[in-house]
Formats: structure tokens, sequence, C-alpha cells
């Protein structure tokens, strides 16, 4: 997690903790509502709105950040929270970017699966289908053109 404010950016805060907490976080269930704001988490969330940013950059991967967002955003005096995924390793350089005609095209997702089908194969075929499926739902709820 990175804090970014008026003065910079600040050391990045530790999550190590948020990381240990949030395992049980899987995404097949609604987490928000029954996320325990652990010590930990509120020794961070002090350190972040000590700092008074302007963004919060939370790259703990999906589902985990997600939820931690969506937990945590009542107490956080940021206005803007964004997670950011794999932000920080191709910032770090530690993971690279699909070429830029595909970031362009907005086919980067290809790349990505190409490069990590064990870990990204499920969860695109699970989400993909649930858009198609909602697409379809959808279509066949509107009422006919005149």
């Amino acid at each position: 997690m990175a804090v970014v404010s008026r003065r910079g950016v600040r050391s990045p805060i530790s999550m190590d903790c948020v990381l240990a907490t949030a395992d049980d976080l899987d995404g097949t269930t609604d987490n928000t509502q029954a996320y325990d704001v652990t010590n930990c988490d509120r020794a961070i969330i002090a350190q972040i709105n000590a700092a008074e940013p302007d963004y919060v950059w939370v790259g703990l991967g999906t589902p985990k950040q997600d939820l931690w967002v969506a937990a945590n955003r009542p107490r956080l005096r940021a206005p803007a929270l964004l997670a950011v995924g794999a932000a920080f390793d191709v910032l770090a350089g530690t993971r690279r970017r699909a070429p830029r005609w595909m970031q362009r095209s907005g086919t980067e997702w290809i790349y990505r699966l190409a490069a990590e089908p064990r870990r990204l194969g499920s969860r695109y075929t699970r989400v993909n289908a649930r858009f198609v499926r909602l697409l379809i739902k959808d279509r066949f709820k509107r009422a006919p053109r005149a």
C-alpha cells in the first residue's frame, strides 16, 4: 500500500498483517459485512489518516484488495482509495506489461492470461461467463423496439 499526498509519496505501509488477516477472503461470498477490523488494521488506518493522503493505492491482489478497501473505506479520511492490483509489480519492474498495441486495443487481458494461465484461467472463465449471462439476461429483459 502506498500513501500519496500533496507532500509527495510516503513510504509504503507494511501490509503483512492485513495479508494474514485477509487470507480467508476468497471473493466467493460477501465478506465485507463479516470482515473484522483487527488491531493491525486499526494501526494501518491510523498511519494512513496521519499522513493526510490524497490517494491510497492498495495492491493486495484481487479480491483481497477490493474487500479490504470496501471494509475500511468508512474509517479512512483519504478522498480516493485505489485498488491497483499488479501496479506495484509493474512499477517495480518485476512484472512486464503487454505490448503497447495490446494495451491500446483493450486486449492486455489476453497477454496476462497467456503469461499466467493457471492463476488467471479459472478467474477469467468464471467472470467472463457470468458477464455473458448477465448481458444476455439484460438483452431479453428489455422491451422490443417499436
